[in-house]
């Protein structure tokens, strides 16, 4: 009799998860049609909308952002967003398992951690709505690993380095290292960079130039997870926890009318 019972249920289970599957796949295929082709150069999609003046000025724009090439960044910069964002970028296929159930985890404890990897951030800053929906989130894994399988990922990473936002219409690393520091992002220290990296979960609340005191606690703790990664020595962190000098912000505008 148990065992006639164990094997009912063991069907019934088993029925569950092939429906379970079923429509999974089902819905999947749907979201998967919605979705347009991807681009076939990355690096055009995410250029950042910038224009320069004849002196080198910032003409007015919606955003306040040039493109940059990782090829020319020295290597801290791409390594602090790394270290803060997503360490296992190199090794992953577009998502992470672990990483959206701690999200999930932390959700459910009220506290909020995003779990999407850089990949996950391209698809949604290049090729998604800003309205967070279930459907949405469904549609950016699908691109993600669409991405992964179409660009290399020195493509994505520095897609992701012009497409990030961090607030005030300032959008990219290169946009940012100039309205934050009044300089290239070529020039931008280990300590800028792990600033410009700290405070973009929140960068509204972290803004360095309103908020320097958690813009300086957001980027001690990048630069420790800079050392966990190896991507600094122990001799650097202490070097880098000085107090950094912001550029006024009225000078970084460089508008011209």
């Amino acid at each position: 009799m148990i065992k006639k019972f164990l094997a009912v249920t063991f069907l019934a289970a088993l029925f569950v998860v092939a429906a379970g599957m079923v429509s999974l796949a089902i819905i999947t295929n749907k979201l998967a049609k919605e979705l347009r082709d991807l681009p076939a150069n990355l690096a055009v999609a995410s250029a950042p909308n910038a224009f320069l003046d004849r002196e080198g000025g910032y003409l007015k724009s919606s955003t306040r952002s040039i493109s940059v090439r990782l090829e020319d960044l020295p290597p801290h910069i791409p390594n602090a967003f790394l270290a803060s964002e997503d360490a296992s970028f190199y090794s992953h296929h577009g998502i992470s398992p672990k990483g959206m159930a701690r999200a999930a985890i932390n959700s459910l404890r009220g506290r909020q951690q995003g779990g999407s990897t850089i990949t996950q951030q391209v698809a949604r800053n290049l090729f998604l709505t800003l309205a967070r929906t279930k459907q949405r989130k469904a549609k950016e894994i699908i691109l993600a690993l669409r991405m992964e399988q179409r660009y290399a990922k020195d493509q994505i990473l520095e897609a992701y380095l012009n497409s990030i936002s961090f607030g005030v219409g300032v959008k990219g690393i290169g946009g940012a290292s100039r309205h934050f520091f009044d300089k290239d992002a070529e020039e931008l220290s280990i300590a800028e960079t792990a600033t410009l990296a700290g405070i973009l979960p929140r960068p509204a609340d972290w803004n360095p130039l309103q908020h320097p005191l958690k813009a300086d606690a957001r980027k001690k703790i990048v630069l420790g997870r800079m050392l966990k990664c190896g991507f600094i020595c122990s001799c650097q962190r202490p070097a880098n926890n000085h107090h950094l000098r912001y550029a006024l912000s009225v000078a970084t505008d460089r508008c011209y009318p």
